[in-house]
């Protein structure tokens, strides 16, 4: 039985080296569907985890608490305020709570404004929202102890608003918005990369992006008379029981004030949803991409049919020396299975040049999973052992004396 099998991996490889540039044209189906298929999903999966990874990288574990002002209990008196964060903070329960007050605003530097959403957040924010720095520095403690007029702001209102030149030690002027707007200077410490340009810059084509700026609490209590939070954003101490640490805080603070009028949202929802639609994306493109396997198979299976009529005197003589019919099948379908899995490495070779060739010239680090290229290979060996059934069959069916007299 052994003897058969190194019988007939011999002889198939000696066909197919005989027949070189057949060989190689009927791979090229296998090579370029693996190829296409380790391509798409490596790239989907890579551009998956980079969207994703910067919106998490702003919430997750992280959740907001707001207030329900449309609900008939209630009353100015129960506005989030500085004795909630407080009062959270002295739980235990979090690793971080920060007070959140958030407006629209304009900003301007000398003859160029821009529209951006400000925030005034304090220290614990650093440790809620990953913030990652260009240019300049973030707010020292004295800075959040109110100590001037102080403001860090996203690099596209940088870009905006300086262009090449560099923001840091700038000052820049704040303005509300409405009849009693008034305007303030502050200077500039540092920028910070725009949390969701890269989500934004896929939704959007590149345009319609949200700016962002912060200042201390403080500060904003000072200059904008604050006395009231939009939100109040807490990070979890362990990730896995957001559920029980959003349960808590808002026992914390219905125990204080009263109850139903508080709302809590998780900050990875959206990521949830987002990543959901990524995937579905991913598989999609990659089943497109699958189609190709379909016509490579297929074109293995017609060269092989081409194969057996090619070489029927061959068969004939085989048989008429006490070849049987299983050694005929067992030889095609391992020429056609060499075929395959040789197209199908040859293909996994050029879908990972090819998606780290492409990765690096758009940005995003393909991800290549183990079960990807066992996949593949299992894929290229199938096609093989399907598309090969056929002309081997035929060839194993051939009447011997038939065969010896074909021209």
């Amino acid at each position: 039985m052994a003897l058969n099998f190194w019988e007939n991996l011999s002889t198939a490889f000696a066909s197919l080296i005989s027949s070189k540039l057949r060989a190689l044209l009927t791979m090229l189906g296998i090579i370029i569907g693996i190829s296409s298929v380790i391509l798409m999903s490596s790239l989907g999966a890579g551009g998956q985890d980079k969207i994703t990874g910067d919106m998490k990288r702003t919430g997750y574990g992280n959740f907001k608490i707001t207030i329900d002002q449309e609900n008939s209990a209630y009353r100015d008196k129960y506005a989030l305020d500085s004795s909630d964060v407080q009062a959270l903070l002295e739980s235990g329960e979090f690793e971080a709570v920060s007070g959140i007050y958030t407006n629209r605003m304009s900003i301007k530097y000398e003859d160029k404004s821009s529209r951006i959403s400000l925030s005034a957040t304090n220290p614990s924010y650093e440790k809620i929202s990953e913030i990652n720095y260009l240019q300049g520095r973030d707010f020292l403690p004295i800075e959040y102890e109110d100590y001037g007029n102080y403001i860090v702001i996203d690099n596209l209102t940088a870009q905006n608003l300086f262009g090449t030149e560099s923001p840091i030690g700038k000052t820049v002027s704040l303005s509300t918005f409405g009849s009693n707007s008034r305007t303030f200077n502050f200077y500039v410490l540092g920028t910070f990369e725009n949390p969701m340009a890269t989500m934004f810059s896929i939704m959007s084509g590149g345009r319609f992006f949200p700016s962002f700026s912060r200042i201390p609490t403080l500060t904003a209590e000072r200059l904008f008379n604050i006395k009231e939070f939009s939100a109040i954003e807490i990070k979890t101490r362990d990730t896995e029981k957001i559920d029980e640490a959003m349960y808590i805080a808002k026992t914390i603070l219905e125990e204080r004030n009263i109850s139903d009028i508080y709302e809590i949202n998780m900050s990875t929802n959206n990521t949830s949803s987002f990543d959901s639609i990524l995937s579905t994306l991913t598989i999609f493109i990659t089943a497109v991409a699958s189609i190709s396997l379909l016509v490579g198979g297929i074109g293995v299976m017609n060269i092989m049919l081409v194969s057996v009529t090619e070489r029927i005197k061959e068969i004939g003589i085989r048989k008429a020396l006490g070849a049987t019919n299983g050694e005929i099948l067992a030889q095609f379908m391992v020429e056609a299975i060499i075929l395959t899995i040789t197209g199908g490495i040859l293909g996994i070779l050029l879908g990972v040049s090819g998606a780290y060739a492409i990765g690096k010239f758009i940005d995003i680090t393909p991800i290549f999973t183990q079960q990807m290229i066992l996949l593949s290979v299992s894929i290229s060996t199938a096609i093989g052992l399907i598309f090969g059934v056929v002309p081997a069959r035929k060839a194993s069916l051939l009447d011997p004396i038939e065969a010896l007299h074909n021209e």
